[in-house]
């Protein structure tokens, strides 16, 4: 495996729901690791993307986790913090 980018992610389930001809919204998006990782999926979740032309918001889940994570991950926290704003 490898980590998967935005688009990547998107795809299967943006397939499933556009026959549907409605506005989509990714929701509880949220994105945690190191700074190159981080800057790159902020980067990649605000941008146009047309094979996705009824994506119309990305909302980010600004929360720190509250059930530990399986497989040693712990309890992410997904706050924004300085370094991801513009």
């Amino acid at each position: 495996g490898h980590a998967r980018s935005f688009a990547e992610l998107v795809n299967p389930g943006y397939d499933r729901v556009a026959v549907f001809n409605k506005p989509i919204v990714v929701a509880e998006l949220g994105y945690v690791g190191k700074q190159d990782y981080v800057s790159k999926w902020q980067e990649d979740s605000r941008k146009s993307y047309a094979e996705f032309p009824a994506l119309t918001s990305v909302v980010y889940f600004n929360q720190k986790e509250v059930w530990p994570w399986l497989g040693g991950y712990g309890l992410p926290d997904w706050r924004v913090t300085q370094h991801v704003l513009p």
